[in-house]
């Protein structure tokens, strides 16, 4: 299997994050080590399958091609739609939660916000790749306004609560109209990413409006 600048910038871009969050997470100390090690490693894997999996939903016409043609590597190697992977991260940090007892906001502060990294690097692949169509140069457009968030973010001396909701806020916000530079292959008037960053463009509304009735 030849290692292409995709495959090269997502691998490399998943690997960063695990460091970032590790890094954070020894520094802060509100989770326990062993914890942090074992969920990165979970958090990775959900960011993968969640990635692929909303790919699979949004451009299934690609992959029946690939089935048909038995043409298994391309359909395992090209094809990640980030907000699958967030949406997947944040299934893995409610049910790690849960499962491990651990603080659900504190787990989510330290590995969300860290996601805008991931996406920041892996977008310097899709420009060589020439995926994610839509005005010249679009993907490196995206990677620096992702990284300027992720550094705003963790810049900030604020709150877990308050992080996570600003990072919903500014995130949705950004990909929502960044869509508009970029082809609609939906039958909708906007589509499905942007309905998606519009859901976590408001639940980070909402999470900050219900944060401040509290305080």
């Amino acid at each position: 299997m030849e290692l292409t600048p995709y495959l090269f910038f997502t691998g490399l871009s998943l690997i960063c994050n695990s460091f970032v969050c590790i890094f954070f997470g020894f520094r802060e100390g509100k989770i326990a080590k062993k914890q942090i090690s074992i969920f990165t490693i979970l958090e990775t894997i959900s960011i993968v399958l969640g990635a692929k999996l909303l790919d699979v939903v949004t451009h299934w016409n690609f992959y029946l091609d690939c089935v048909q043609k038995a043409d298994w590597l391309r359909m395992l190697t090209v094809g990640y739609t980030f907000l699958g992977g967030v949406i997947g991260a944040i299934l893995c940090v409610l049910i790690y939660a849960v499962l491990a007892k651990e603080d659900a906001i504190a787990l989510a502060n330290l590995f969300l916000p860290n996601l805008l990294l991931v996406y920041a690097i892996a977008k310097i692949g899709c420009y060589y790749n020439g995926c994610c169509g839509g005005i010249a140069g679009i993907q490196l457009i995206e990677a620096i306004g992702y990284a300027c968030l992720l550094a705003g973010l963790r810049i900030q001396k604020i709150s877990s609560a308050k992080r996570l909701a600003w990072t919903g806020i500014l995130f949705g916000a950004f990909r929502f109209g960044i869509e508009f530079l970029r082809e609609n292959t939906g039958y909708l008037p906007i589509s499905i990413s942007q309905v998606l960053a519009l859901c976590i463009c408001l639940t980070g509304i909402w999470s900050e409006y219900t944060r401040k009735k509290m305080t």
